[in-house]
Order: structure tokens, then C-alpha cells, then sequence
């Protein structure tokens, strides 16, 4: 199947600029202009009529109205283009999935290896790295230490009212902050500040056997 799409034209620069709240219709221009004088109070009026129905009841629509008016029924078209094109896709993958079964199933087999592989892997990584602090086990293999702070977030906005208002929102901690002071100052923590290090294994896209 086969799905041809249509330029979108979103121009609304030569759309019907007018509407008849009496017939529905719309045009580009009003069929003249006509002028009424009214005696309560005395005054010289100047009205569109409708060129369908003669109705003076019309208005001029907005630039942005006359937009949604393309916009919408292009969307509308759109949308279910895009229902076709998921249907038809949903079919030939059912059909693939039908076709190639054992490859896909040999696949699914061979991912679910590498994943213990390398988590079998990370876990040696750490023993290494616990046992000798070397970030670099071997080639392709890497740790990275974070530093994160732990403490109650209750005594936390307390000390920072008392003594550091800067790590303060309106309302609450500014944790972002004052996490990021935690682990980056060489001073002196608060006393329920603990400092996490936490080890993550890398292992290289590009691994080869030396």
C-alpha cells in the first residue's frame, strides 16, 4: 500500500475573509457596502450585506481564525493518514515477526546474554576496583565515583534557616544546591551529612580482546 501525501498549504492570505451568522456562508469580499442612517441616536452607518442571502448580518473573520479554519481540517486529514500509515505498518511487522521467527528468537536469546555478561562483568569490576581502588580494571573496562550526600531533608531546611539561607526556596530546601555544596566543599559538613560514594562500572561499545 502505497500513501501519498498532499502539500500543506497553510497560507490564509487569499482565504474568504468574511462570515454570515444568518446562512453559514463565507466569501472573500462582501457584496458592496452599504450605508444606513439611524435616528436613535442620529447617525450614518456603514454595513456589509451577505451576497447568498443579503443578510447585513456578517463580520469580517480574524487572520487567526481563518487560519484554524485550514488548520483543523488539515490536522482532521492528517491524523488519519497517520492511522493508515500505523495500520499498514502494524501489518508488515506482524508479517516480518511471522517470517523471521527463529532469527528474532535467536536474537532475543543472544541480548539476554550479553545483558548477564556484563552484569556478571560490573560485579568483577567492583570486587577490582574495592580491592585495589584502580578505576581501570583492564581495556574498555572503567569506574566512575560519584559523590552523593544523604541526610534527613526535616533537619536539613532547619540548619539552612539557622545558618545558610541561601540554600533556602520560599517554601522549602533548595536540595539541588545544597546537595551540590555538600560534595563539592572542603569544609566541614553538618553532622547528619553522610557522604555516598557510589561506584559505576563503563564498559566500552568498542570492547576487544588484547
Amino acid at each position: 500500500m502505497t500513501i501519498e501525501l498532499q502539500e500543506i498549504h497553510t497560507d490564509t492570505s487569499e482565504l474568504e475573509r468574511w462570515a454570515c451568522d444568518k446562512c453559514g456562508e463565507r466569501f472573500a469580499e462582501p457584496d458592496g457596502k452599504h450605508e444606513m442612517t439611524s435616528t436613535d441616536p442620529p447617525h450614518d452607518e456603514t454595513f456589509a450585506v451577505c451576497p447568498h442571502c443579503g443578510s447585513c448580518d456578517v463580520e469580517e473573520v480574524t487572520a487567526s481564525m481563518r487560519a484554524l479554519s485550514v488548520l483543523v481540517p488539515e490536522l482532521v486529514a492528517r491524523r488519519k493518514e497517520l492511522e493508515d500509515a500505523r495500520a499498514v505498518v502494524e501489518r508488515s511487522m506482524s508479517q516480518f515477526r511471522e517470517d523471521h521467527k527463529a532469527e528474532i528468537e535467536a536474537e532475543s536469546l543472544l541480548r539476554d546474554a550479553v545483558s548477564t555478561l556484563e552484569y556478571q562483568i560490573k560485579e568483577a569490576a567492583i570486587g577490582e576496583f574495592e580491592r585495589t581502588t584502580s578505576k581501570k580494571p583492564m581495556n574498555g573496562i572503567g569506574i566512575r565515583v560519584t559523590r552523593r550526600p544523604d541526610y534527613p531533608r526535616d533537619k536539613a531546611l532547619e540548619w539552612a534557616q539557622e545558618n545558610a539561607r541561601m540554600f533556602l526556596l520560599p517554601e522549602s530546601l533548595n536540595t539541588k544546591a545544597f546537595d551540590k555544596h555538600c560534595v563539592s566543599t572542603t569544609g566541614d559538613l553538618p553532622d547528619f551529612v553522610t557522604i555516598e560514594e557510589i561506584a559505576t562500572v563503563t564498559i566500552s561499545p568498542n570492547l576487544e580482546v588484547a
